[in-house]
Parts: C-alpha cells; sequence; structure tokens
C-alpha cells in the first residue's frame, strides 16, 4: 500500500449479465465510467462470468488504461454453490489480486479475509413487499442471502436514506457501517438533441415510464386516469405506460387496461430505447410515478430534469429523492391522485412551478459526485 498506483480495485459486473434492464444495471453503466475516469491512479479490475455465450459488450470500460476484464466460464449454479457453501473460489486471487471488491448489487461472492469488501445496496422492495416477487425471485433471494452479504461486508452503500434505514431497521446493522451516496442522472443522454420518433404517440398525454410490476402500482393510476377523464375537458388526454414487464404482471395490467371505460385512450408501449425515452418525457404534459416503494428511483428524476412537472409517491425513497419539488400523492387512494393530475393539468402556476423547481433539483444528481463519494467509502474501508 505505500505506491498509490498499485492499488487495485475488483468490481463485480455479473449483475450487467441478467436481461432485464433495471436500476442496478443504470446504476452499474452510468457509474463506473466515471469512477474510472476520477481514479485514474487506481487500477481496476472487472469481474465477469457467463456460462452461455454472451452478447454483452463492455468496449466502453476498457477504453480505460487503468481498466481490465476478466471473464470467466463458470456455471452460473456451481459457482453459487461453490460461493455459498465452500466459500471457495476466492474472487480477488481469480483478479490476479485486488485490495478492494466493490459490489454494486448483493451477488454471493467469496474473497480472501485481507481484501474489503464494499457493497451497495438499492433497496429491500424483496423483505417488504415479498408477494410483488413470483416463486422463483422469492427463492433466489433466499438462497443468495442478502442479509448474511449484508453483514459480512466491511462497508455499506445505500443509494438513499430510506435505504439506509430499512437496514438498519430489518437487518439489524450500525448505521455507522452504512454510508448514503445519491446516485445520479445521465444528463448527458437527456440533453442528447437526437430523440427517435415513436410512431402513433398522441400529442396530448401524461406519461410513467418503469419496469412494469406489481410494486409500480400502474393499475391505480389506470383506475386514476379513468377518473379524470370523465371530467370532458380532457377528452384529448392520453394515458402512455412505457417500459418492459415483469413476466407475471403483464397479463394482469392488459386485462386492467381491457376493462377501463377509456381504454383507447391508453397506450401501453412496453421497452423503448434510450433515445425514444428522451422523446417520450420532452413531449408528455405530466410524468406520474405512483409506486409503492422505491430505494432510489431514476424515472422522476430524468422526467424532472427534462422538464416535466411531477407526481411521485409520498412513500418510501420518493419525497426525499425529489425533494420538494414534486407533488405527493397516496398511492393506494386512486382518486386522490386522480385530483392531483387534474390539479397539475388545470393549474398553469403550479405546473410552471414544478417545472423549474424539478429541473433545479434533478440538476443536484450527478454521476461524478456518485463516484467521488463511493470511491471515499472504498478507500476509507482500507482503515477498518
Amino acid at each position: 500500500m505505500n505506491a498509490v498506483k498499485k492499488i487495485k480495485i475488483g468490481i463485480d459486473i455479473r449483475p450487467l449479465e441478467t436481461p432485464q434492464y433495471g436500476g442496478v444495471s443504470e446504476y452499474i453503466n452510468n457509474l463506473l465510467p466515471m469512477l474510472f475516469e476520477i481514479g485514474k491512479d487506481y487500477k481496476f479490475v472487472l469481474f465477469r462470468n457467463s456460462f452461455k455465450k454472451s452478447d454483452k459488450n463492455y468496449s466502453r470500460f476498457l477504453e480505460y488504461d487503468n481498466v481490465k476484464l476478466k471473464s470467466f466460464r463458470y456455471p452460473n449454479k456451481l459457482l453459487f454453490f461453490g460461493f455459498k457453501f465452500l466459500n471457495w473460489p476466492k474472487v480477488d486471487k481469480l483478479l490476479g489480486g485486488v485490495d478492494f471488491m466493490f459490489c454494486p448489487h448483493f451477488f454471493p461472492i467469496s474473497i480472501s479475509k485481507n481484501c474489503k469488501r464494499i457493497l451497495t445496496f438499492h433497496d429491500l422492495s424483496f423483505v417488504n413487499f415479498p408477494d410483488f416477487f413470483d416463486l422463483k425471485r422469492r427463492i433466489w433471494h433466499k438462497l443468495v442471502s442478502p442479509k448474511k452479504q449484508v453483514r459480512t461486508a466491511d462497508k455499506l452503500i445505500s443509494v438513499s436514506d430510506a435505504t439506509k434505514q430499512d437496514l438498519v431497521k430489518l437487518y439489524g446493522i450500525f448505521p455507522e457501517k452504512i454510508t448514503t451516496v445519491y446516485s445520479g442522472i445521465n444528463k448527458n443522454l437527456l440533453n442528447s438533441e437526437i430523440m427517435l420518433e415513436i410512431k402513433n404517440l398522441p400529442p396530448n398525454y401524461i406519461l410513467s415510464l418503469c419496469v412494469i410490476g406489481s410494486r409500480k402500482n400502474l393499475i391505480s393510476l389506470i383506475r386514476a386516469f379513468d377518473t379524470l377523464k370523465q371530467n370532458d375537458k380532457f377528452g384529448e388526454l392520453h394515458l402512455v405506460l412505457a417500459g418492459g414487464f415483469e413476466k407475471f404482471y403483464k397479463k394482469k395490467i392488459k386485462k386492467e387496461i381491457e376493462a377501463s371505460f377509456f381504454k383507447d385512450k391508453i397506450v401501453l408501449l412496453g421497452p423503448v430505447s434510450e433515445e425514444q425515452k428522451i422523446a417520450l418525457y420532452k413531449k408528455a404534459q405530466i410524468f406520474v410515478y405512483p409506486s409503492l416503494y422505491e430505494g432510489f428511483g431514476f424515472p422522476p428524476l430524468e422526467a424532472m430534469y427534462c422538464g416535466v412537472p411531477t407526481i411521485v409517491s409520498h412513500s418510501t425513497s420518493l419525497p426525499e429523492i425529489t425533494g420538494g419539488a414534486a407533488l405527493l400523492i397516496d398511492p393506494y387512494r386512486p382518486n386522490v391522485l386522480a385530483e392531483a393530475m387534474e390539479e397539475l393539468l388545470v393549474d398553469k402556476h403550479l405546473h410552471n412551478y414544478l417545472l423549474y423547481e424539478g429541473r433545479k433539483r434533478a440538476e443536484i444528481f450527478d454521476w461524478k459526485n456518485t463516484a467521488k463519494e463511493t470511491l471515499r467509502v472504498i478507500l476509507d474501508s482500507w482503515r477498518l
């Protein structure tokens, strides 16, 4: 440890091999380039494992001279068994010897005693709302033992104070072990003039964008939209729902749309590209995110940054993240959501106020700051 340039940091990028693109993938893809840039005096070694041939491309990470990728093709179940029951293989050794192991998600891993492990926790939705997950995911969460991962890590990063409080309350972790480091938003992307048009997109719409599943609470949004549409002055208003689906939820959301009196005014887009996402935000009247539980919540901040007045739930991290620059609603009361949407659509003063305050609030969330704080937490773990 005498020469700073000899410090090596391993990073577990296995979460990027999963098919579903969500908050964890967004976190890794945006944080790592900034981490490599500000940590130019350190060496980074990326740990990748995929038994099947993978089409994932990590060339953007390898543009940095201080980054190496080590790929392995162990069968995932065998590797999991080794980590869980044999505490082997030691990933720090596989990577050629690293001083720190940064894990952006609670995937099981084994490392040597002299290697410090820093773990980012995004949320504890699987503890608070287990019914939101199918049987396969519930079994997976049980087997990977997130509680054990938390307790054996040297340092923890939480993406919000709400997540930190959950770790303290539900897992009994000492607050001193946890540092809240807010994620950022991809401002370069959101500022881009390149926007891919979406065919048949209505000119006047309310937008919600997320991985469509139970905890995103879109059924309440559809019912609130039905209530709102009973007012004739909103006759041309549409509801656009965008994002990939959790498998077990797709039929449920389609059934709810079919039951709506205004189903012809509801557009279910499905997954959209990053460039399409920008167009969706910038053309929306308002953005609504009635989620029941969030550890952080990227879409509301992205919408606010794009100048879209936003409504979010008053639950978990969302009031903390939006910081008074969005309307807060009770996600369990569709009629209250309908009233909030109407107020925001009709009251131009409120509309413009949230547009201005939302943009100002979203500006705070910067990946460079996230990377600086993350690197500080990683290096501070050496003193333990």
